[in-house]
């Protein structure tokens, strides 16, 4: 019970949490913090339960152990990418993806770092994910192995709202990454799974987890009474119910911010792609206090010739519209020669990771300038992802303008944009290892990115 105990006091620094609001002005040092505020939607499904452990099988890969680090956000998504896999694919695939690669080559690494999906989201489309078997799990060293990438390269984020029915209808398709404070309920630490958790109020959050299903009425085998979610956690199958536990809805504040995962594709090393980006920590930052659409800008130079086929970008707030253009200069606060044409789309249904397959690829040289423009519009309110880590001098812009002028020097934190440039032309890296056939999809932040290869989803 030490051990366990040990892990409610240190996953404290668990979760990226907030209390300050930043907002950016043009042309001003800027600042981003994290904000937690977007919404989703969803119908709620009929049923009085829906458990992956059991439905029609149990797509769960087994319960792991964080031991005495700040790791359940990597533990979390590392299972719910996983088990999203074992749904699509089918329940015989066994890989299990490496949580301590997503620790280690996120950004800051190491066992002691707070994370959220935004950030695990970010690993995922940035570098991984990579298989246990080559990083296993060892929170004594901090080392980003090269290890092969597998064809679940992220795509598609979706963030899903905070109420009971939109997380129900999120779990139609798999399980839903949350958050909730372990400190309100007593007794957390040496919970034995034996009864459902109904007490415990707050508005804060130091753990993460993975709601895997849902459970309403009585009368039910197997099931105890009552409304609640079915939860897995990261502190080893001794604890709780061989490592799940059951809360009812709301209870210390679990359900507040939920993510999940919905597409991936093939490798970026695959297919040789090169990945431009600047934003570190991913997306997990916002700004606050802004118009509902921002313009944001990200200026790349690629080092290789190739095309960029895709773009990609994080966006709060559902039923949202966008625009994407990319452009070969800027001159004083105006992006100059565009290099594609404005592409458009409204009424975009979940906030997270938006993928636009660009219907015509836009031609890059090596060391030439490329500038990835984007409309961000969130219309539930002035809240907008970035990367609080900050940029490289003189590569993110942001304007209240339009696409393509009004942009003011971004100088302490960054929008997450991101480029892939492909060459079409390439041969694939061999040996290259992939766990099943074909590939899904899954997605994150602003990146601009190379050609898809099997994208296949639920729906």
């Amino acid at each position: 019970m030490i051990k366990i105990n040990f892990k409610v006091v240190f996953c404290l620094l668990c979760l990226v949490t907030v209390a300050v609001q930043a907002q950016y002005i043009p042309g001003a040092t800027d600042v981003c913090k994290i904000e937690q505020a977007w919404v989703s939607v969803g119908a709620e499904p009929e049923g009085p339960y829906l458990d992956w452990r059991n439905n029609g099988g149990n797509y769960m890969s087994p319960v792991e152990d964080q031991g005495s680090t700040g790791l359940c956000w990597a533990f979390a998504n590392s299972h719910g990418l996983t088990t999203r896999v074992k749904i699509e694919e089918g329940i015989s695939f066994s890989s299990d993806f490496s949580e301590d690669a997503i620790g280690d080559c996120s950004y800051p690494p190491g066992p002691a770092q707070g994370g959220n999906f935004w950030k695990a989201a970010g690993y995922f489309s940035a570098l991984g994910p990579v298989l246990e078997g080559c990083q296993p799990w060892n929170p004594a060293t901090t080392y980003c192995s090269p290890c092969p990438q597998q064809d679940y390269r992220l795509r598609t984020l979706r963030t899903i709202g905070a109420s009971t029915a939109a997380i129900k209808a999120a779990l139609v398709d798999g399980p839903v990454m949350t958050s909730m404070d372990t400190t309100v309920i007593t007794g957390f630490g040496s919970y034995n799974g034996s009864y459902v958790i109904t007490t415990g109020s707050s508005s804060t959050t130091d753990h993460q987890v993975l709601i895997v299903g849902y459970h309403e009425g009585t009368g039910d085998p197997g099931y105890y009474d009552g409304n609640y979610w079915i939860c897995k956690n990261s502190w080893g199958s001794s604890w709780g119910d061989n490592g799940y536990f059951y809360i009812a809805y709301g209870v210390a504040n679990i359900g507040n911010a939920n993510g999940q995962y919905w597409e991936w594709e093939a490798s970026l090393e695959s297919r040789n792609a090169e990945l431009l980006y600047e934003d570190e920590a991913g997306a997990s930052g916002f700004y606050t206090g802004m118009p509902n659409t921002i313009y944001a800008c990200q200026r790349f130079i690629p080092s290789q010739d190739g095309q960029i086929t895709q773009v990609q970008w994080a966006n709060a707030g559902n039923n949202f519209s966008w625009a994407v253009q990319i452009f070969d200069g800027m001159s004083g606060d105006t992006l100059t020669g565009p290099l594609m044409s404005q592409v458009s789309g409204t009424n975009e249904p979940y906030g997270g990771i938006v993928t636009l397959d660009l219907p015509n690829p836009v031609d890059v040289t090596s060391g030439n300038d490329v500038y990835v423009a984007v409309r961000m519009n969130n219309p539930s309110g002035g809240v907008h992802p970035c990367d609080p880590v900050g940029p490289p001098s003189g590569t993110s812009y942001g304007s209240y303008t339009n696409i393509s002028s009004g942009y003011s020097l971004l100088t302490g934190s960054d929008w997450a944009i991101r480029a892939t440039v492909e060459d079409a032309a390439a041969t694939p890296t061999p040996g290259v290892e992939t766990p099943a056939t074909g590939s899904v999809g899954i997605g994150i932040l602003l990146l601009a990115i190379g050609i898809l290869t099997g994208i296949r989803h639920r729906r």
